[in-house]
């Protein structure tokens, strides 16, 4: 089986909401691994989360760029299938 994480990126007041979900696969899976790119062209990661749904709280910059995400599954702390398609915000 190979699983895909479906990502979507929305600015939401101050902050960016990354909806994500387990795809019914919740039994075999740990957590997720959540990287972004600030518009420099570098994935960095922003967390590791276990729980559906996150906020990413970075200040927002002061001029308009867009932010990208990406998702991949993790199973003890070992990253399992495929990377996300990108999700991005627009921000500033």
């Amino acid at each position: 089986m190979t699983v895909k994480p479906v990502i979507d990126a929305a600015k939401s007041g101050n902050h960016v909401e990354i909806d994500w979900g387990w795809q019914g696969n919740r039994a075999f899976l740990q957590g997720i691994r959540i990287e972004v790119d600030r518009g420099d062209g570098i994935w960095r990661l922003l967390t590791i989360d276990t729980t559906p749904g996150y906020n990413d709280t970075e200040a927002l910059p002061a001029t308009t760029t867009k932010w990208k995400y990406r998702a991949i599954y993790l199973v003890d702390d070992q990253q399992v299938g495929e990377w996300s398609q990108t999700a991005e915000a627009t921000v500033g």
